[in-house]
């Protein structure tokens, strides 16, 4: 072979090692952008799920606070200065219970008459919010939702607005302002850059402080106007980032790059139109980089040891001219480097087969510990279901006095007309006789009553959510807490008789829980000079609230804090032992309710127990007047 065909030899495998290098540098690229991007996609939607769970916890509150009787009220007398104080006193209650940043009622005009802030130097009450869109939207019948800088405070907020109904029109709205900056706390130790844009392209939310209030786009002279007009950002200067961007081969992600910074992402973004956000997620693409050049280097140093495996070839085949000696030294050499590629192939089946081995190992055991949690978890709750029924066998057996004490009356009086009857039979006043069995007949119907009560109530029960009627639940309760009591001159007021309401939930568990109330109530009436137990009756939205309050001592504080604690009682030795509120804690719990009490200003125990709604749909009626029953003695 000549020396120029082997110069050009040498040439054509140089532009044929570019070419390959080339192409590698390209496909590692393209793989390492589609892991980025198939991984950005999930992360994205976890965020955007994240988003929209947090905004969805204060969505609906501007609702719910627009039926409340103090936002109501102040709307209806803005000159009442106990409305005021109530509504300002009940807006802060609400903010620092669902975690707002603030609460405020605005009226017709725009002017804010109420704030939870009422009491803070940057107090929003008298100052007028017009301007803002989602007044606006409020005024209008729909709920406004509206991101922006505070003009009085200075701190962003996402609002969410609903109009408040009064006398058949919009009277104002109340507005809930939510602090995105809970939102990039947990966003701080995210290596991803992660944004939230307004419909303008203005980053708002930002893993990234020094992101805030950049555009992510060029901003026209109109736009510019709108956000000035707006005020949505007051005293900030919107700056545009310098960007450049171009479309990648995955999807509609692009890649982004920042040339004054150095910086280059893989940009993918999605939008939530109920919010009007746009989510982005910025990947670095340096380890792409850094991916690309280390496969490059790769197969260059393969290629680089390719050429110098040929040229020792070539070497060698000149040797073999001089003689058989290096050829067999060759033939050696290359025997040598066999076996060694047969042993690491033998070492890596093997590896693999114990690597095999060890996930089927981890896959059985994994099995074997879910099977084991499924039985656990089945032996909890039927020991928790054992546990109510025994409450219930409990409170049987507390009130088994009293019971015994009701039945011996009708009893006693079928005794007197019984013998009554058997002398009138003997004289032969047969009217007089009917008329005796008819009365022991309802003295019978009154006994399989009160017993059938019983009867209902220890029967074992499953906890299943079904419309039940209420005033059936409280009158059965209140029945059976007056049989059992033997407390001299206790009226029970039943502030819900006759409700046709309904509740999700299971009767005789219901029955537990307003047993346990009623007794517990009873009870701390045995040294106080007025025995009334009043149970009252108040419709919400989609829920039910059932009181129960007493003429007592009130609860103790360590009461309050330990209340739904087990076996925590401040009852006397051996009169309780503290599992009665903890199991009717965990049953109004399982039908999605809560339990709660407190002490009232003019003294005794207020209990409240809120249930959901099982005809939310229709029109509740309103309560009948209370009715007052005394126990008997």
């Amino acid at each position: 072979m000549g020396r120029r065909t082997s110069t050009f030899l040498l040439l054509g495998v140089i532009v044929l090692a570019v070419a390959l290098l080339a192409v590698v540098g390209l496909w590692s690229r393209t793989a390492a952008e589609q892991q980025l991007a198939a991984r950005g996609e999930g992360i994205l939607k976890l965020y955007v799920g994240n988003l929209a769970g947090r905004l969805s916890r204060f969505e609906t509150l501007p609702q719910l606070l627009a039926q409340m009787p103090e936002v109501r009220g102040v709307l209806a007398d803005q000159d009442d200065p106990d409305a005021l104080t109530a509504a300002n006193e009940h807006l802060a209650y609400e903010a620092e219970f669902t975690g707002a940043l603030d609460i405020y009622v605005m009226n017709a005009d725009g002017l804010t008459v109420a704030a939870s802030n009422w009491q803070t130097e940057y107090s929003f009450v008298g100052r007028n919010f017009a301007f803002r869109p989602y007044f606006q939207e409020a005024m209008a019948g729909r709920i406004g939702r509206y991101f922006a800088l505070g003009t009085t405070s200075l701190q962003r907020g996402y609002y969410f607005a609903g109009p408040v109904m009064l006398r058949g029109g919009i009277a104002g709205a109340v507005v809930v302002k939510m602090d995105p900056a809970e939102i990039e706390t947990l966003w701080e130790d995210v290596e991803d850059r992660i944004v939230v844009t307004d419909p303008d392209g203005v980053i708002f939310i930002s893993s990234d402080p020094d992101w805030l209030y950049d555009a992510l786009r060029p901003l026209g002279r109109a736009e510019r106007e709108q956000i000035a007009t707006s005020r949505r950002y007051p005293g900030v200067r919107v700056t545009e980032l310098p960007i450049t961007e171009r479309p990648s081969d995955h999807g509609t992600a692009t890649v982004m790059a920042l040339p004054d910074r150095g910086e280059r992402y893989l940009h993918q973004s999605t939008h939530m139109p109920a919010a009007g956000w746009t989510v982005h997620i910025l990947t670095d693409l340096r380890p792409v980089d850094a991916q690309v050049v280390k496969a490059v280097s790769l197969v260059a140093l393969l290629l680089a040891l390719a050429f110098a495996v040929a040229a020792a070839m070539r070497v060698r085949l000149q040797s073999l001219r001089a003689g058989m000696e290096a050829e067999r030294r060759t033939a050696a050499a290359l025997a040598a480097k066999e076996e060694a590629v047969r042993r690491a192939n033998d070492q890596l089946e093997q590896r693999v087969r114990q690597r095999t081995a060890e996930l089927e190992d981890a896959h059985a055991q994994l099995t074997a510990e879910m099977v084991e949690r499924e039985r656990v978890q089945a032996d909890l709750r039927q020991a928790q279901d054992n546990l109510v029924h025994a409450s219930r066998l409990a409170a049987i057996g507390q009130l088994a006095a009293g019971v015994t004490h009701e039945l011996n009356q009708p009893l006693t009086a079928m005794r007197a007309y019984a013998d009554n009857a058997r002398i009138l039979l003997a004289r032969d006043r047969l009217t007089e006789v009917e008329q005796n069995l008819g009365r022991i007949g309802d003295l019978i119907d009154r006994v399989a009553d009160i017993s059938g009560r019983l009867k209902r109530f220890a029967s074992r029960t499953r906890a299943e959510r079904t419309p039940v009627r209420l005033d059936d639940v409280l009158r059965t309760s209140v029945e059976l807490v007056e049989v059992g009591s033997r407390l001299p001159d206790l009226a029970i007021v039943n502030g819900a008789a006759g409700t046709d309401l309904c509740v999700l939930g299971e009767r005789v568990r219901l029955e537990q829980v307003f047993i346990n109330l009623l007794r517990n109530a009873v009870e701390a009436l045995e040294d106080s000079p007025l025995k009334r137990v009043t149970i009252g009756l108040h419709v919400e939205a989609d829920t039910v609230r059932v009181t129960v309050a007493d003429t007592g001592p009130g609860l103790t504080e360590e009461g309050l804090a330990h209340l739904a604690e087990p076996f925590f009682s401040s009852k006397r030795p051996g009169e309780g032992i503290g599992l009665g509120l903890s199991i009717s804690n965990g049953i109004v719990n399982d039908f999605g309710g809560t339990l709660t009490a407190e002490n009232r200003p003019e003294g005794g125990a207020l209990f409240t127990v809120r249930l959901k709604r099982a005809d939310a749909a229709a029109s509740p009626s309103p309560p009948p007047a209370a009715t007052v029953t005394a126990a008997h003695v």
